[in-house]
């Protein structure tokens, strides 16, 4: 069994649906689809729709949130943490 080694990342969002007070989210993720599955779980509570989606750039260090069809429901940035 091998174990993935998982990089620290902070997010910080511009806003989530009409929130703009969102705290920054500071995770442990092993790739791009671990990150956006911890980002998820944090936007959703902050959003009515059950359809969510969440889009990670990781070389852009940025990426956006989607409900329903093609809602834009927020955007945030992504950075590395150095040195935990």
């Amino acid at each position: 069994m091998t174990t993935q080694t998982k990089t620290r990342y902070r997010v910080t969002f511009d806003r989530i649906g009409r929130k703009r007070d969102v705290p920054p989210l500071d995770v442990d993720a092993a790739d791009a689809d671990d990150l956006a599955g911890q980002i998820l779980a944090a936007a959703r509570p902050h959003l009515g729709s059950r359809n969510v989606r969440v889009f990670v750039g990781l070389e852009a260090g940025s990426g956006f949130v989607i409900t329903g069809m093609a809602h834009n429901a927020g955007t945030f940035t992504i950075e590395r943490v150095e040195g935990r």
